[in-house]
């Protein structure tokens, strides 16, 4: 949903696969530091840490109008999710090895399918700025559930 929204905004092909490459580089880079540092720090810690700061991050994507400051937010927003994805994972995987592990990868790949539906359909229905809103909200219910 964030790619389409910035592909309204940036309008170019060529641009949007540039800053994008360099994003995903810069994500790939935190993501290998993110994983050294949860094998180090409290799994717990990290994960709170990182669901509120990637939900801060979605609703701060709402108040950005130039392209460089849209994808400063993509690269924090990158980063907040490598802190929390990075202990969610270990977790997620520790706890499936204790129980049959297809269903829980299944239950999990649904649930992110069926919200990917919901928010393009809240996208059509309320518009691009509430539905990246609504993102944030959700990620923000992570640390409820």
């Amino acid at each position: 949903l964030w790619s389409l929204f910035l592909f309204f905004f940036v309008g170019s092909y060529v641009t949007l696969g540039g800053i994008s490459s360099l994003v995903s580089l810069a994500n790939s880079v935190f993501q290998v530091f993110a994983g050294y540092v949860s094998d180090s720090f409290s799994k717990k810690g990290m994960l709170r840490f990182g669901i509120a700061f990637d939900s801060l991050s979605w609703f701060a994507r709402t108040l950005f109008t130039s392209v460089y400051s849209m994808f400063a937010a993509t690269i924090v927003g990158s980063i907040a999710i490598a802190v929390w994805y990075m202990p969610y994972s270990s977790r997620y995987y520790d706890k499936m090895g204790e129980s049959d592990g297809i269903s829980h990868i299944l239950f999990r790949e649904l649930g992110f399918s069926l919200g990917a539906i919901v928010l393009f359909l809240f996208a059509m229905v309320f518009g691009l700025q509430a539905a990246v809103i609504s993102a944030g909200a959700v990620v923000l219910l992570m640390l409820v559930f």
